[in-house]
């Protein structure tokens, strides 16, 4: 059972991980219920991971190195000015 609480003027939801751990999240909502709604929606996803109706996600982030520094490279290496020496960099090693 999902539940929320208001701490510093933020929303934290309190869940049960796919795990079966007690876990803590800031969450964006902006009233009580809206909190409410969230908790709800995460703690029946991670309810149903724990049961095996919805595939959990990979422990290890799933995805390899290589798929790992090619989006690096992509998402934030490309805006600044030494994307070039990045990616000579990743390609040597």
């Amino acid at each position: 059972m999902a539940s929320v609480y208001n701490r510093s003027d933020k929303w934290y939801i309190r869940f049960r991980d796919n795990r079966g751990r007690w876990r803590a999240k800031v969450c964006g909502a902006a009233t009580k219920t809206e909190a409410k709604r969230m908790a709800a929606e995460l703690g029946l996803q991670q309810e149903r991971q724990r049961m095996g109706l919805e595939a959990r996600p990979a422990e290890d982030g799933g995805g390899t190195f290589a798929e790992l520094l090619r989006w690096w490279l992509k998402t934030y290496s490309s805006k600044q000015p030494s994307h070039e020496r990045n990616v000579l960099t990743i390609t040597k090693h």
